[in-house]
């Protein structure tokens, strides 16, 4: 008699559960954007988003949101691409509003992942004063399925520079001498001449004036003619060659639009014949200087 044995076997595989995605921390940082208000292109600088997470997460998405917090006064707008793929994903104007939002999905590979960004800020007008700007940005990161996220807020480190620039008007900007000629000497004894000094930048300054020949155009020895200098209509009195004349400080530009201040050298009163034939000269040395 034979018995046959049957053998059943079963082979049960068991896997444990994935762990949840959880979005552990959200770090923005960067260099800070050093912004020449002069310069007309988008001046820029690399930022990273790090993220960092555990479990199983898979698919993740970064979500620009309006910032919370009020965005400093006179801040300039700015704006945050990403490179890969390239778009624009935030944009924040000068008025405090984010204009444009988008979404970047990518995949959590590893505990830790680095999106790169590109931070600009934007020429679009000059701001008023020399500061640091903390322009704040915010961003929501999330998984697909929305059972973790993170929700940061950080900021765009902006230092303004300041900037003061003067030249003679219609001059080329490294051109800083003007030879004023106010011609021959009128009958009565009377000539004018006129030039105009713009200056642009985001800064007050002042203008202080020093006289080489003391207020007089001298052609040597004793033979002198005094003369009256004006800005913008106001009289400067007591130039000297080494005490300069300083005028009231005058308010910032705000724009690289110059502002033109009207210098005028007027002679008046001088009698003809009492005078030796020659050329009469003076050096007037202008100083325009930010105000601390």
């Amino acid at each position: 008699m034979r018995r046959l044995l049957i053998c059943l076997a079963s082979l049960i595989w068991w896997s444990a559960p994935a762990s949840a995605c959880e979005i552990n921390d959200v770090t923005w940082s960067g260099s800070v954007i050093e912004y020449d208000p002069f310069v007309t292109s988008p001046q820029t600088k690399n930022y990273t988003l790090k993220i960092d997470t555990d479990g199983n997460c898979g698919e993740l998405k970064a979500q620009a949101l309006m910032p919370t917090n009020a965005t400093p006064q006179g801040a300039p707008r700015i704006e945050i691409t990403s490179s890969s793929p390239a778009r624009t994903v935030y944009y924040h104007n000068r008025a405090g509003a984010s204009e444009h939002f988008a979404i970047r999905n990518f995949t959590a590979e590893s505990a830790s992942v680095s999106l790169s960004y590109d931070v600009s800020v934007i020429d679009e007008f000059l701001p008023p004063t020399k500061s640091h700007l903390e322009i704040p940005v915010r961003f929501l990161i999330s998984d697909v399925n929305g059972a973790s996220n993170k929700d940061v807020t950080d900021s765009v480190s902006v230092q303004v520079k300041e900037r003061l620039q003067a030249n003679f008007t219609g001059a080329a900007a490294e051109d800083l001498k003007h030879e004023l000629v106010l011609g021959s000497l009128s009958a009565n004894g009377t000539a004018q001449g006129k030039v105009q000094i713009a200056v642009a930048g985001n800064v007050g300054y002042s203008m202080s004036f020093t006289s080489e020949k003391g207020g007089q155009l001298a052609l040597g020895g004793n033979w002198s003619i005094p003369y009256e200098l004006k800005l913008g209509g106001t009289k400067i009195t007591g130039l000297t060659p080494k005490a300069p004349v300083s005028m009231l400080p005058f308010k910032s530009p705000s724009s690289r639009d110059p502002i033109d201040h009207m210098l005028e050298l007027s002679i008046s009163g001088v009698i003809v014949g009492n005078l030796r034939a020659g050329t009469y000269a003076d050096e007037i040395t202008i100083t325009i200087k930010a105000l601390e």
